[in-house]
């Protein structure tokens, strides 16, 4: 098999997600670390950038209902480049991309993962990695149990420690696992690592 690109052309940097939606398998997403969220609804032919105008641009990941008409979308870039951007937390659209609604999650700046409960779709998580340069505690694990009105800081760990993946049991979602990431940076060193990790 040969492998060939579909698109989307323009330039959009690093792809960081590719999703479909369990129930519409001709519909693909794809995002890009800093070039925003697409659609295509006929197999890969034709595309929709869906991201444009909100208050952030750089996207950490992104979690699509099984129906795929909710997107939420955690912004900032989750890796540690010097040139990677912040976020302003977490998007929802209940149209497909159409719209979109701030969620809140500000002062997370660099979100991971964001993972759905597969048996609520309100209920849902967020593994916040935090700012790049500057410590905080906005770091760790965020959970809404009402669709994004309301978050809990579920998973609280220390001012350089974020968490960067999230994996949730499919035979029993209250079981939750969380991949935590000490790092440093700073324009002449990075730390990664540490007995947080």
């Amino acid at each position: 098999v040969s492998w060939r690109n579909v698109g989307p052309e323009e330039q959009g940097g690093r792809v960081i997600w590719f999703g479909t939606p369990e129930k519409k398998p001709n519909t693909y997403y794809v995002a890009y670390a800093t070039g925003g969220l697409w659609r295509s609804d006929d197999y890969g032919n034709n595309w929709t950038s869906l991201f444009d105008n909100e208050a952030a641009f750089a996207i950490g990941h992104v979690a699509l209902s099984k129906d795929g008409n909710t997107i939420w979308i955690g912004t900032g870039e989750n890796n540690s480049q010097r040139t990677s951007y912040d976020g302003f937390g977490v998007y929802k659209s209940t149209d497909s991309g159409k719209t979109w609604n701030h969620m809140g999650l500000a002062e997370t700046r660099r979100i991971g993962r964001v993972v759905i409960d597969p048996k609520d779709e309100n209920t849902v998580y967020v593994g916040a990695i935090g700012a790049l340069y500057s410590q905080s505690t906005d770091r760790g694990v965020y959970k809404t149990t009402d669709g994004g009105k309301t978050w809990s800081h579920v998973l609280k760990l220390d001012e350089y420690t974020g968490v960067i993946d999230l994996a949730i049991d499919p035979r029993n979602p209250q079981v939750l696992y969380a991949a935590a990431w000490v790092r440093d940076r700073r324009a002449w060193n990075f730390r990664d690592g540490g007995p947080g990790t």
